[in-house]
């Protein structure tokens, strides 16, 4: 918007889009960000307690408390929640750094959406997008457990005290399902007697609420067949979330 509003659709440029492009490598990320001061600590809390008094996804608590950097919204509701100034508790630490190269790409990706719907109303004549330079990508491959260390994790998996946990973990490695999806499935989802699990939800986060919701295509709808330990021990799950429930 900052770069491109000011200007009509056909005064817009392949060049101006390289540099646009360009600037967006460079420094295109400047929002605010905040990390926990060094030495605050929160003797007596624990994660789960912070979470409930602050209203805070654990995530974002773990982040916190590990000093990574958070968003100022977040920084701003923990400190208000805990009683103290923002500036008590945070240091800002924002500077302006370049955004990626996959995210520059779909940035060119909405564009080139644009001005082709442009060009099929005859706004436009062509597609400056079509001859822009395409970013580089620049994103690392994506680390995977081997099958050793996917043994060597449910193993210690086994040892956790919270059932729920060792099912969401071995849902996860079992299916392939998303975390939204896993997180949005409810016991009519899963056909315990067939051994099928039916993804036809997501859950997503809205203005700080989850809203459980169809995907956003059709072909994210699917059904899977379920091995059989993995129905033993949703079985067990459900027999434990009868007698709580109870």
């Amino acid at each position: 918007m900052p770069r491109l509003a000011r200007d009509r659709l056909k005064n817009i440029t392949p060049p101006m889009l390289d540099a646009m492009f360009t600037g967006l490598l460079k420094n295109g990320r400047c929002e605010e960000s905040f990390q926990l001061k060094e030495g605050v600590t929160f003797d007596g809390y624990t994660v789960q307690m912070l979470t409930d008094k602050t209203g805070i996804r654990r995530t974002n608590i773990h982040n916190i408390l590990k000093r990574a950097r958070v968003r100022r919204p977040t920084a701003e509701k923990f400190a208000e929640q805990m009683g103290f100034p923002l500036k008590k508790l945070f240091d800002d630490v924002t500077d302006n750094h370049g955004l990626s190269g996959a995210t520059v790409n779909k940035i060119k990706l909405n564009l080139s959406a644009i001005f082709t719907a442009a060009v099929k109303k005859e706004i436009l004549r062509r597609n400056p997008c079509r001859l822009a330079t395409p970013p580089k990508i620049d994103t690392k491959p994506a680390a995977y457990m081997d099958e050793d260390q996917c043994r060597v994790f449910l193993d210690r998996l086994r040892q956790h005290p919270d059932l729920q946990f060792q099912v969401i973990c071995n849902v996860f490695l079992a299916t392939g399902i998303r975390c939204g999806e896993l997180c949005a499935l409810h016991w009519d989802d899963i056909d315990l007697d067939k051994g099928i699990m039916n993804v036809r939800h997501t859950l997503v986060r809205l203005k700080g609420e989850s809203i459980r919701t169809e995907p956003k295509t059709s072909g994210s709808k699917r059904r899977i067949v379920l091995p059989t330990y993995i129905l033993d021990l949703l079985k067990d799950h459900r027999r434990n979330h009868n007698i709580l429930c109870f």
